[in-house]
């Protein structure tokens, strides 16, 4: 048990609780040096990097959440707990943390951004046209002229 809780469900609390601090200290240094600047100016300027930093520590939060809610269960409640599910999907969530870091950080990146919004709106485009298309069904239709058999 000494072992869960050290090694599994204290480093996600201890990562949030340290971003969120650094953040914090990163904004009263900022305002230590030029008073007369606002917090909320130096965090409205700060926005990309408070956005990549929560949402990295967010996705290392979420993802352990779940081995921790599991391991939880499984030790105090039913030994048989989610093992499909540990099997499956858990002991493979973990890894996601390390894949998704990098592409949340790109994110940050005005070209990067640009270009995925320019992504998605070929996408919806793509999907409204494809959604007002109606095929027509061949037994309703004389193949010849292409006009409608029956009403």
């Amino acid at each position: 048990m000494y072992d869960t809780i050290v090694h599994t469900m204290i480093p996600p609390c201890v990562l949030f609780i340290f971003n969120i601090l650094v953040i914090g200290s990163a904004a009263r240094q900022k305002h230590k040096v030029s008073p007369s600047i606002s917090v909320s100016n130096t965090l409205k300027k700060n926005r990309r990097m408070i956005l990549q930093l929560l949402a990295i520590s967010l996705m290392s939060f979420i993802t352990w959440t779940h081995w921790v809610v599991v391991i939880l269960v499984h030790n105090f409640y039913d030994p048989s707990f989610a093992e499909q599910f540990i099997t499956i999907a858990v002991h493979y969530l973990l890894y996601f943390t390390s894949f998704g870091s990098p592409f949340v950080a790109l994110i940050g990146l005005s070209e990067i951004r640009k270009e995925f919004k320019k992504l998605v709106r070929e996408l919806r485009t793509t999907l409204h046209v494809i959604g007002i298309t109606k095929v027509r069904k061949a037994s309703n239709m004389n193949t010849a002229n292409g006009q409608r058999l029956v009403d």
